[in-house]
């Protein structure tokens, strides 16, 4: 019963790692489209000197910052979500199938 208990948590456990580590995927994309995006309205910015453009690069540079902070948020999550698989683990005996 303790094992078969043991053998669940520690498939939760590698499901909710595989699951944050996804999420850490798709926020470094998103992260990375919208730096450059963010680089294009600065040039733009710069070029039109318009209040537009200036707001423009200004609200991306909002949603960057936003977007940042989850991925850190996201990766410390990883960070915890492993040690508790790993430390899972350690006591977990896989059944030996005959």
């Amino acid at each position: 019963m303790r094992q078969s208990r043991l053998d669940q948590q520690v498939e939760r456990a590698l499901v909710a790692l595989m699951d944050a580590e996804d999420v850490v995927k798709v926020l470094e994309e998103q992260v990375s489209v919208w730096t450059e995006m963010r680089d294009e309205l600065r040039t733009r910015a710069l070029v039109s000197e318009t209040p537009q453009a200036s707001a423009d690069y200004d609200e991306m540079e909002r949603q960057l910052t936003v977007a940042s902070a989850a991925l850190n948020r996201q990766r410390e999550e990883v960070v915890v979500r492993r040690a508790t698989y790993e430390e899972l683990l350690e006591n977990w005996q896989p059944e030996e199938v005959v």
